[in-house]
């Protein structure tokens, strides 16, 4: 009887394989880190730029509540006095209403050529085309 023996990997080749493992292991770290770091700073000088851009609106509104303490135009509800005049109009031209032409009532837009198609016997008749 045939004797089936089964022979896993040997021990250099397990050790090869996770040398593999830790080397992708530490690689995978260092990206990583180096990601985590990037989006770090990215993300304190979007926090910057946020403080400054809030420290500004602040500042235009306090600005703008000032105008609108300072303001002395008219109270709500009133309106400017508007004054106008009708004048006449400097070098107007004027236009005339196009007369149609007449049409002449005798001319006709039929044409009959009478060379076009010849007349043989029998063939009944024969209008150009």
């Amino acid at each position: 009887m045939p004797e089936i023996v089964y022979q896993g990997p040997s021990q250099e080749e397990l050790d090869a394989n996770q040398d593999k493992l830790d080397l992708f292991i530490k690689n995978s770290e260092k990206q990583n880190k180096t990601f985590t770091d990037a989006l770090q700073v990215q993300i304190d000088n979007a926090a910057a730029t946020t403080k400054t851009l809030t420290d500004e609106l602040a500042a235009l509104k306090t600005s703008h509540q000032n105008t609108l303490a300072s303001y002395s135009g008219p109270a709500p509800g009133q309106t400017y006095a508007v004054t106008t005049k009708q004048t006449d109009p400097e070098n107007a031209q004027i236009t005339t209403k196009i007369k149609p032409k007449k049409k002449d009532q005798n001319k006709s837009t039929l044409k009959v050529s009478q060379n076009s198609v010849q007349n043989t016997s029998g063939s009944g008749v024969n209008v150009g085309v």
